[in-house]
């Protein structure tokens, strides 16, 4: 028969609650109760009200595993008699942590710093995809005005955006060809024509391609440069 409460030995629990969400069928009379958890969390507070006078233990903050999780909350009365309650908390098991997004990396044939240099002259867009070799993404290369260049070659003042493979950029470079000053993607009369009026102050060279037109590479466009150009 269950205590009575108005003696030394109420030792029971008269609510039972789970995170604030009361225990589903609990009663005064049964001492073992199963409660499944949605929310996957790793630990609950336990509420169990008992009677005044009485003092319960087991309850409060408890950690979870998942699966299933037995908690015992012991009901101790003013006069030393105790009553055991078995509340039995299932965790179910949470999503598992996706895979990282490995970032790219680009292991090609190129010198790369703060640009692309080392490309040869006349290297058509698939044969320079295929030589920068990113691995982990993609790459894609664009002209100067940012269209995506799908054929022809590489030229001057063109750029390279690499992905990873979920789409999202995650680096990009201009490429400069040495000589290809004017970024037509050849070494012409038209370059040396463009280096000589940079040399003779009438129009002035700058961004990549005046990195371009110092095919020495002496940090300076100079005669040197317009006699290499003249040599190729």
């Amino acid at each position: 028969a269950l205590p009575t409460s108005s003696g030394a030995n109420n030792y029971y629990i008269t609510a039972l609650k789970v995170d604030g969400v009361a225990v589903e069928g609990f009663d005064l009379y049964k001492n073992e109760y199963e409660f499944i958890l949605e929310n996957k969390s790793d630990k609950v507070k336990i509420e169990a009200t008992v009677p005044s006078g009485a003092k319960v233990s087991g309850a409060g903050e408890v950690a979870l595993a998942v699966g299933k999780n037995r908690i015992t909350l012991t009901v101790t009365a003013a006069s030393g008699k105790t009553a055991n309650y078995y509340l039995d908390i299932f965790r179910q098991e949470g999503e598992p942590e996706p895979e990282p997004i490995p970032e790219p990396t680009v292991e090609g044939k190129y010198n790369i710093s703060t640009f692309v240099s080392g490309v040869a002259v006349g290297t058509d867009i698939n044969t320079f995809i295929t030589n920068f070799n990113v691995k982990n993404g993609t790459a894609k290369v664009f002209n100067a005005k940012g269209t995506e260049k799908t054929s022809g070659v590489i030229a001057t003042g063109d750029s390279v955006v690499v992905y990873n493979n979920e789409g999202t950029e995650k680096m990009k470079y201009s490429i400069v060809i040495y000589g290809d000053a004017n970024g037509d993607g050849k070494i012409s009369i038209l370059d040396l024509a463009r280096v000589q009026k940079h040399l003779l102050e009438v129009t002035n060279i700058a961004g990549v391609q005046a990195i371009s037109a110092d095919v020495n590479k002496d940090d300076k466009i100079s005669i040197l440069d317009l006699a290499r150009i003249q040599k190729h």
